[in-house]
């Protein structure tokens, strides 16, 4: 229950969100080099902050 509170009013990255964008990443063509990547949920400005509804 505890844990509930800290998603309350806010859409957090579910495995489908993960599962596409590694998809992404391994489809790109041989040439491509993807150095970074950074995935975050829209409502999260940095690792401490949220946008919550």
């Amino acid at each position: 229950d505890r844990a509930k509170k800290v998603y309350e009013g806010f859409e957090p990255l579910v495995a489908a969100d993960i599962a596409e964008t590694i998809w992404f990443v391994v489809s790109r063509p041989a040439h491509v080099n993807i150095n970074d990547l950074t995935i975050m949920p829209t409502a999260q400005a940095n690792a401490v902050n949220f946008a919550r509804k």
